[in-house]
């Protein structure tokens, strides 16, 4: 047997003796309403004979009175209108009694002297019939004498305009009749009032029947019902015990998102907020989450209440995994906290009723696993900067560190200047621009990531400041912080590299400076490629895809730098655009530009020629921190360029 069908079984064992009580109750019911229902119609058919019955004294005594008057009018002669009218009215009133008389008889329809239609059964009682029984022969001689004397008395006045009436013995009769008719109505009244009797005996005892029946339905069943209350007490004491030990936001939600009305104590807690009772979810996420986040998890709970979803594979959907919020802790502060909620579905009867929530704090958990991967992200990088510092040419990262700490040195005074006008703060924001971006070449030369990804995230903030309509000095608060952990690093790498000296490690004396700088370019040169996805040979490379020559030439008291690609050129138009779309110039201004204004452009800042930002290209500082540099050193450059042919600079320093 099947738990469902056992569980079935069970119940109906449970309520046995309470349908049984319940279906002879409505038995007995229904039997004491029948018979009432009985006597009631029997009242009501005696109502409709007595009111047949009670018209037959009265009409016959009018009858009684009429033939009086009849002897009086003839007597005296009255006109012979008023003789005629009382002719026929006892000849209506006789037809009357005769009708009503038959109806208690046999049964039938009768018309009262107002009209009234009544619907006359023959009476069920013996004595009842007895009595009409035995007046109907004497009546029928009475109806029959009148009928004649009246159509006589009819033809008489009609013919000769004077009657004699002699109604002395239909005047005896009539008193007979009387006390007759009186005889069979008083049986007609008995038998009502019995019946009558009846009906109110059933009612009493239907009355009892139902009081006794009550008292003790409600004895046994609220001694039932205490029995249960007690049960269920019980129940709520254990199940609130359990609510204020578990250590974990427990509740339920309906298919409305109504939160139940028994929650843990803990939940409180754990999202901060009290009164959890019968409030919406959304209305309590709210208080914690982004709209778009809590419409995101209304959808999520949707699902769960929908049979066809399966509820495994939409778990990985749940949105609010190990969320951070910001949680009031009842003392007038907010503290942050990683939760972690967990849904459920509640089945009854195969039907999704509930779904079952709870909500675990697992800032522990999380701050715990943000720790070791901050450690593990730190020996990372040490380890890191040991494969780059042991393969990277000495005396190119000594410069790197002098380099990069001159470079620190100008962002710390840069960012020490006040500045208040919007000016002097975006002169600011682009000297930072061209210092950081210096340390970024030169670290992604030597393949020091960690100072590639500092300098990147500081270039983000910068171009969020430049970005900004309205700039304070406080949006620079940021940056020293940046600023440090650059510090930090730089000096975490010249520690290595002294550890690394006092191990005895040496760099190879066996390469001259000429050789080590071309590999040194060749190297970065294909880093470069390799992250654009390009192929480039550098001097006499094979299988070229793009070809760049540089090459030093000193010049008396200076040296020259050449660099020439065998590229498209530079074109001007798209660094026309640039401009317009960086707002250096108006699209007026911009379009009245020549060649050489547009390549000037080149070196102004915020300008960048690349379709997309990267590691290398797109920041709009590249050009503008060589000028730079080269403008320290009282240097020159020239540019040339040949569409579809070459771009060649050409930079000039004396020594």
């Amino acid at each position: 047997m099947s738990a469902q069908s056992t569980k079935k079984t069970s119940v109906l064992s449970r309520y046995k003796w309470l349908m049984i009580a319940t279906l002879l109750f409505l038995l007995a019911i229904s039997a004491l309403m029948g018979l009432s229902a009985n006597y009631a119609g029997e009242v009501n058919k005696n109502r409709q004979r007595s009111m047949t019955a009670n018209s037959l004294s009265p009409n016959t005594n009018a009858i009684s009175r009429n033939l009086y008057r009849l002897d009086a009018l003839a007597a005296t002669q009255a006109p012979l209108s008023e003789q005629m009218a009382v002719i026929n009215e006892t000849t209506a009133l006789n037809k009357m009694v005769n009708n009503a008389l038959t109806a208690l008889n046999e049964g039938g329809e009768f018309t009262t002297a107002a009209g009234a239609k009544v619907n006359v059964t023959l009476s069920p009682n013996p004595k009842v019939l007895k009595n009409l029984q035995a007046v109907l022969p004497e009546w029928q001689q009475v109806h029959g004498e009148l009928s004649t004397f009246l159509t006589q008395s009819h033809d008489a006045l009609q013919l000769s305009g004077s009657i004699t009436p002699d109604s002395r013995k239909l005047q005896t009769l009539l008193k007979e009749m009387d006390k007759k008719f009186s005889l069979a109505d008083n049986s007609i009244r008995q038998h009502t009032q019995q019946t009558l009797g009846k009906s109110q005996l059933i009612s009493l005892i239907g009355i009892g029947v139902v009081l006794v029946y009550l008292s003790i339905f409600l004895w046994y069943f609220l001694r039932k019902l205490r029995i249960a209350d007690e049960t269920i007490l019980i129940m709520q004491e254990e199940t609130s015990h359990i609510m204020r030990t578990v250590r974990e936001g427990l509740f339920l939600v309906d298919e409305n998102l109504s939160i139940s009305s028994q929650y843990s104590h803990e939940l409180e807690k754990i999202i901060g907020q009290k009164e959890l009772n019968s409030q919406n979810l959304n209305n309590v996420l709210r208080k914690l989450l982004p709209e778009e986040e809590v419409e995101t998890t209304e959808e999520f709970i949707e699902q769960l209440f929908n049979d066809r979803v399966n509820e495994k594979l939409i778990a990985d959907l749940n949105p609010l995994q190990k969320i951070k919020v910001n949680v009031d802790d009842f003392s007038g502060f907010y503290t942050t906290r990683y939760l972690d909620f967990h849904f459920s579905r509640v089945y009854q009867k195969d039907k999704i009723v509930r779904v079952l929530t709870s909500v675990n704090d697992v800032t522990d958990a999380v701050l715990l696993e943000e720790r070791l991967d901050n450690e593990r992200e730190q020996n990372d990088l040490q380890t890191e900067m040991i494969i780059a510092i042991l393969n990277a040419d000495k005396s190119l990262l000594d410069h790197f560190i002098q380099s990069t700490q001159n470079g620190i040195n100008v962002m710390n005074l840069t960012l020490k200047n006040p500045g208040t006008q919007h000016s002097d703060l975006m002169s600011k924001i682009n000297t930072l621009y061209r210092e950081v971006h210096s340390i970024k070449g030169e670290a992604s030369a030597l393949k020091l990531h960690v100072f590639v990804d500092m300098a990147s995230s500081f270039e983000e903030k910068l171009k969020e400041l430049k970005g900004q309509s309205n700039i304070s000095g406080n949006d620079f608060l940021p940056l020293t912080i940046l600023l440090e952990e650059l510090v930090k690093v730089t000096q975490a790498i010249s520690q290595l590299m002294e550890r690394i000296k006092a191990l005895g490690a040496s760099e190879d004396k066996g390469s001259h400076g000429e050789q080590r700088m071309t590999q040194y370019f060749t190297d970065f040169a294909a880093s470069v490629a390799e992250r654009n996805g390009k192929q480039v040979r550098h001097d006499r490379g094979k299988n070229p895809q793009g070809h760049v020559d540089m090459k030093f030439i000193q010049i008396g008291q200076s040296v020259e730098l050449l660099v020439e690609d065998d590229g498209n050129g530079i074109d001007f138009e798209q660094i026309r655009q640039k401009v317009i779309d960086s707002n250096v110039y108006d699209r007026e201004t911009a379009e009245k530009m020549d060649k050489r204004q547009l390549a000037a452009m080149l070196f102004h800042s915020g300008v960048s020629t690349a379709r997309s930002i990267n590691e290398d290209a797109g920041h709009g500082v590249g050009m503008d921190v060589i000028k730079n540099r080269v403008s320290e050193l009282n240097g020159k450059i020239r540019m040339a360029s040949n569409e579809g042919q070459f771009t060649r600079f050409v930079i000039t320093v004396p020594l």
